[in-house]
């Protein structure tokens, strides 16, 4: 029979993915359902009956349609079986509940303590189905996690993860590849749902691969399914994540790609890997925050102005984080702030003038990936005492790099995925304190950029994509 076949066809599949658009029409039913029926029992209600009817109908239908097609989905045994089967009996109960519901109120039974034993069944198995449904579509975690954190309790199985405070000594796997597969490819690769039959959410899992079989090759991208697909065009209904997924970054992609060509160590420490100049470009873009690299590979030590600042001010503080943005001490021995919009990337230029209330302690500003525009700048140039900045994905121009000459102190620059030109680079060359410039997917000439080399000597100038790194040793 039809829904016997031990394989999933094409046809079986495609029913059984509409499964989540059927499922949400018997939920509005059922709940205006419930609703109906606790009204209409109230004698100036009574109209509604004949609407508890019709609804009771309708929920029982689109139950039935939606177990079907749930039954067709859950064939592709990409599904925690365990999880799979309390949201399939929760899902056949409330189909059933309903359908005895419809029943009797079209028959005309009526019954008050049995219409409320129904109520509260139908109730209960919709919160069961759904929760069910939730943990096999996003984990045990997703609901779980943020009522944990209301509670004051510590989730046990979510990994607790400590700032990296020694890029060089980051495990390459844990501290660096594991959080981009954690937040952009375990929704699907998981304990409850294993699309492919893969699992990431372990690196016993990862290295057993799915079910055409492994997915890393250690020491070759080419047999690696996993680099593959994350690679193929975003159409591409192969590509991973799919389309309407967020998506790994070309950073992301890269470290994934030299994680795997270095071997595929889960137990690495990042100074135990060979690094190249386009290595440690990437792992500045991905964690500006940590040391520099220098053009050997290895870390240099952040340098900060040497002046004396006034008391921090606790209020000014509060300020800025009530911006949304992160705002941290870059260590305990001084108090020389780090800022990073990295939870507000939609934050307007014109709240970010709140930063001059901390124009003296800021050394770190981190605004790549927001919507800033070339009128942030001249507030971005009067933050004296600035040594790094992180520009990436912004729609900073040319014009905006004017307002940065008086930075007397700024080390690094990170202006990937900008609109500057020569132009920019012109500007840049009056700017004797840059030690590290990045400007990878620019409308930057490369004779430009050896013209810009020779006046900053001293300077290190990234331009990625595969292209050689113009830099000249340090004094």
């Amino acid at each position: 029979m039809f829904l016997l076949k031990s394989t999933i066809s094409d046809i079986d599949l495609l029913v059984g993915r509409l499964h989540p658009l059927l499922v949400h029409l018997p939920i509005g039913i059922l709940m205006i359902l419930i609703l109906f029926e606790f009204l209409a029992g109230k004698e100036r209600f009574a109209v509604l009956k004949p609407a508890v009817v019709i609804s009771s109908f309708w929920a029982m239908l689109f139950a039935i349609l939606s177990c079907i097609a749930g039954y067709m989905l859950s064939q592709s045994g990409e599904y925690d079986e365990e999880t799979l089967q309390l949201h399939k009996w929760m899902g056949i109960g409330l189909a059933v509940l309903t359908s005895l519901f419809f029943i009797a109120k079209k028959l005309g039974y009526t019954n008050k303590i049995l219409s409320n034993i129904f109520l509260v069944s139908l109730t209960l198995f919709l919160a069961a189905a759904g929760h069910f449904g939730g943990v096999l579509t996003h984990g045990e975690e997703y609901l779980r996690e943020p009522v944990l954190g209301i509670l004051g309790i510590k989730s046990e199985t979510r990994k607790e993860r400590k700032p990296i405070t020694n890029i060089q000594e980051a495990f390459v796997y844990t501290d660096l590849i594991e959080p981009v597969f954690e937040q952009k490819c375990n929704q699907c690769h998981n304990a409850n749902k294993k699309k492919g039959g893969l699992r990431m959410d372990t690196p016993e899992m990862l290295w057993k691969g799915g079910k055409k079989g492994p997915v890393v090759v250690s020491g070759d991208i080419s047999k690696s399914e996993l680099f593959k697909r994350i690679k193929l065009p975003l159409d591409d209904k192969h590509r991973m994540p799919p389309k309407g997924k967020v998506q790994l970054t070309s950073e992301e992609i890269f470290l994934v790609q030299w994680w795997i060509n270095s071997g595929a160590s889960m137990d690495k420490k990042v100074n135990q890997l060979p690094i190249d100049k386009d290595v440690s470009a990437t792992l500045a873009i991905l964690h500006p925050n940590e040391e520099i690299f220098n053009d050997s590979g290895s870390a240099a030590k952040p340098e900060f102005p040497d002046v004396k600042l006034a008391p921090l001010n606790p209020k000014h503080l509060e300020a800025v984080k009530n911006l949304k943005l992160v705002a941290a001490q870059i260590s305990p021995e001084h108090q020389w702030l780090s800022i990073n919009a990295v939870n507000n990337p939609g934050i307007e230029n014109e709240e970010l003038k709140n930063l001059l209330l901390l124009k003296d302690d800021i050394a770190w500003l981190k605004l790549g990936n927001t919507k800033i525009t070339d009128s942030i700048m001249k507030t971005i140039g009067q933050l004296r005492n600035l040594t790094r900045l992180n520009l990436e994905h912004t729609g900073i121009t040319d014009a905006g790099l004017h307002y940065l000459k008086d930075l007397k102190h700024l080390q690094y620059l990170n202006l990937v995925g900008t609109g500057i030109t020569d132009k920019g680079l012109v500007t840049l060359s009056n700017m004797k304190s840059l030690r590290n410039i990045y400007i990878w997917q620019t409308n930057t000439s490369e004779t430009a950029v050896a013209a810009l080399n020779k006046v900053l000597p001293t300077c290190d100038i990234n331009i990625g994509d595969g292209k050689t790194l113009l830099s000249n040793k340090r004094n």
